[in-house]
């Protein structure tokens, strides 16, 4: 059985026992945890109540269930998750119903209620700052007609840098499942405990509770200590494999875990990003620590792309113009579900393929760690360069085979880099019947693409090298149905 971790008041000390999780008895009050072989929990006894969390194949909470002394198990949130959690439903406080109906079956009446879901804003350490529900509200002046509207704040807290709370700058603090660091607050141990995996944190104190399992690596702290005593620039590192800075500077790859045993080939290639990185005679400590949720192989090719689309080729450098391609093919993901590698991938793209052979080490210092820092901004939700755009066209976009033949509008004439002008190329589309004959006109359309945003240099032959990003135009979508693909 996996060894459980017994704590009083006065202590921790490891020992073997037939538990599948932890013990810590507090005040004469038994707490059983109980976590997975990644070191998820899975279910917490306290008090006559039990809480069991379903998770994901990642170790993300997809849903959290209370079970009572009474036996009764009912669900109580639901997470919301995309590259990252994004918040959560909670409960509906308004029952299910069951109905009979007229022919005698049961039907359940369910009712919607805004305010049920919970978003959460936080920094870039995971600290959840503020949470707001899907529910607006109103501000009047005159009782009738709504002059503006505003978020409805469900909790807002500020932090000390060890995670306790600021007193006076909390507002229903307790009322949100996560907080410091984005992690789980656990106040069944003490007022302050934060769930680490396998650990619980004392942010009043800005420490665990439990020796550090990799303490013997990191002789110059504390078994105790949390994020290398650096808690304003780091968290508290949890994972291992691949870790790059937010500017895109590769920082190193860890493969092994606590005990020096080789890693899971999916979990040694998941992709981390670290606001700093101390470097001893013996090892690295990175800090800041948060996960991009994709293999370091896809991302590799996901920063390739990037890179080759780029003006790089024609000796143009341009930040933004390789962050907004960036942007673009995490756009165009979001809408479609699907990658938009085929762009450079397939066409035998050079810059593509100097990318790929280039190492992490040798990609550092270079424009390829540009490219890799808009990978890293589009992958964890930052600035959108493109403007909303899902699709982009270089130097040759006035070609048969381009966008602009297609019909394309600039909505701002400093996006039109080669003085093209706007290229009307008018359609109409028709419902179809059963038989797909045309009955009813659908709508009509002059320009398939508009622009969002464009960005450009200078070669060194004294021409000019760019990339025009668009997206469908609404009177396309309306007329066809296309969703912007």
């Amino acid at each position: 059985m996996a060894p459980a971790i017994r704590c009083l008041v006065s202590g921790c000390v490891l020992k073997k026992a037939r538990l599948s999780g932890i013990l810590y008895s507090l005040s004469n009050n038994t707490i059983e945890y109980i976590y997975d072989a990644a070191g998820n929990r899975i279910s917490k006894t306290a008090n006559n109540k039990t809480t069991v969390y379903v998770r994901d194949a990642t170790g993300n909470v997809m849903s959290v269930y209370e079970q009572t002394g009474s036996g009764a198990t009912a669900q109580i949130e639901t997470d919301l998750n995309g590259s990252s959690r994004l918040g959560l439903q909670t409960a509906h406080t308004v029952p299910d119903v069951n109905i009979t109906l007229a022919n005698g079956d049961i039907a359940t009446f369910s009712t919607f209620t805004r305010g049920e879901k919970i978003f959460e804003l936080s920094n870039h350490l995971g600290n959840v700052l503020v949470t707001v529900n899907d529910r607006k509200v109103q501000h009047t002046t005159d009782n009738s007609t709504g002059d503006y509207w505003e978020a409805d704040v469900v909790s807002a807290n500020d932090y000390y840098p060890f995670g306790m709370g600021m007193p006076g700058k909390e507002y229903n603090a307790g009322n949100y499942r996560y907080g410091f660091n984005g992690k789980e607050d656990d106040n069944d141990i003490t007022n302050g405990g934060q769930d680490y995996g396998m650990r619980i944190y004392d942010k009043r104190l800005g420490r665990f509770l439990s020796t550090d399992p990799l303490a013997k690596s990191y002789p110059m702290l504390t078994a105790y200590q949390f994020a290398s005593n650096s808690p304003i620039s780091g968290i508290d590192l949890d994972g291992l494999e691949f870790y790059y800075a937010a500017d895109g500077k590769f920082l190193g790859q860890r493969t092994n875990d606590a005990k020096g045993k080789p890693l899971p080939k999916e979990v040694m290639n998941d992709v981390r990003i670290a606001s700093e990185v101390i470097q001893t005679k013996d090892f690295k400590i990175f800090e800041g620590v948060k996960s991009l949720n994709i293999q370091h192989s896809e991302f590799v090719k996901f920063a390739a792309i990037a890179y080759g689309e780029s003006s790089v080729g024609n000796g143009v450098q341009n930040k933004e113009e390789v962050f907004a391609i960036a942007n673009t093919m995490s756009n165009y993901k979001k809408l479609t579900g699907k990658n938009s590698k085929a762009y450079a991938a397939t066409d035998g793209n050079e810059k593509f393929k100097d990318f790929n052979k280039a190492t992490d080490e040798k990609r550092n210092g270079t424009f390829m760690q540009t490219a890799i820092a808009g990978s890293i901004n589009a992958l964890n939700g930052g600035k959108d360069y493109s403007n909303g755009a899902t699709h982009w066209a270089g130097n040759d976009i006035g070609s048969k085979a381009e966008k602009w033949a297609e019909g394309l509008k600039f909505t701002d004439i400093k996006h039109d880099l080669f003085n093209l002008g706007n290229n009307a190329v008018s359609g109409e589309n028709y419902w179809l019947d059963k038989n797909n004959k045309p009955t009813k006109l659908r709508g009509k359309w002059d320009y398939k693409w508009e622009s969002t945003a464009a960005y450009s240099g200078t070669t060194p032959k004294g021409g000019t090298s760019g990339t025009t990003f668009m997206k469908v135009s609404s009177e396309y979508k309306n007329a066809t149905g296309n969703k912007g693909q």
